[in-house]
């Protein structure tokens, strides 16, 4: 787990959110619920490596004891890739949806950026603009709302930088897009614990 601070290139100063990581999911992560529930409630020090063993406890070096809503979690984003999703194995689906009911009691927002969307759909690897019109990308979007039980709109399609030299400005706002949902989402779960 990683919290990683963002800097305005401008001024060089930290943007007031940070945006924070931990592995997937997939195959031998076998992240322990009460780690999942104490990373969202703050008690998670940063680079904390998950046992799979055992969960994290008051006594684990450096976890929070009295967290503040600077340590909790705001928003969650699940990165799902588009191409996989008819594939995504049970155990992996479960423990999404699992994630999903611990999100609900905190009332955290929960939202996807389903990723890859361009091998998803050949018009948007050729066309990123295609994304907005292309049914092939809204039947996956579909998908992936309901593998997850989410609404649609809280599905963000994105294309990956894969084989481009330098950044596009198509690629870049549906990325865009995407963190400015999820920092309202933020701002909204914070007006929330006031």
């Amino acid at each position: 787990f990683t919290r990683y601070k963002i800097r305005d290139p401008s001024t060089g100063t930290y943007l007031k959110f940070r945006l924070c990581d931990m592995r997937g999911l997939e195959g031998d992560m076998n992240v322990k619920s009460e780690d999942i529930a104490s990373l969202l409630d703050g008690h998670i020090p940063n680079k904390y490596k998950f046992n799979p063993a055992a969960p994290a406890t008051k006594d684990t070096p450096g976890f929070v004891k009295e967290p503040t809503i600077k340590d909790m979690i705001h928003t969650v984003v699940f990165v799902i890739d588009g191409s996989n999703v008819e594939v995504m194995p049970d155990e992996i689906v479960k423990k999404l949806k699992d994630i999903k009911e611990m999100l609900i009691v905190r009332d955290i927002p929960l939202m996807v950026f389903e990723t890859k969307i361009d091998k998803v759909c050949s018009e948007v690897d050729k066309d990123v603009e295609e994304v907005f019109y292309s049914e092939t990308v809204k039947t996956s979007v579909d998908k992936v709302a309901d593998v997850i039980a989410i609404p649609r709109s809280h599905v963000f399609p994105i294309k990956n930088y894969e084989k481009e030299g330098s950044l596009q400005t198509g690629i870049s706002i549906l990325a865009l897009r995407a963190l400015k949902q999820a920092l309202l989402f933020s701002e909204d779960f914070l007006e929330n614990q006031s």
